[in-house]
């Protein structure tokens, strides 16, 4: 087993906090595209009108770049390929 000791003391927070950092040097030195928010308010009408945004956005993005944004085999076989696990014995 890996020592975690670096991890002592640590709230889950700020290992969080960490890891974002973490990602987010990463993504820059690869110049990798990406976006980040910071949510003050996190409450369900906050957390809502976020989600609402981005399946707006999702589906103006769908409809530009030529994607059936409702069309998701891949989700549909995991779903799928999931049941079938229940069924096992």
């Amino acid at each position: 087993m890996k020592n975690h000791s670096y991890l002592k003391g640590l709230s889950l927070n700020r290992i969080i906090e960490k890891q974002f950092d973490a990602t987010e040097k990463i993504f820059l030195n690869k110049n990798l595209p990406f976006r980040s928010f910071v949510v003050s308010k996190r409450d369900e009408a906050t957390l809502g009108q976020l989600f609402c945004y981005f399946m707006l956005e999702t589906i103006l993005l769908g409809r530009v770049l030529g994607v059936d944004p409702y069309n998701q085999p891949a989700v549909e076989l995991i779903k799928t390929e999931t049941k079938k696990n229940f069924y096992k014995k």
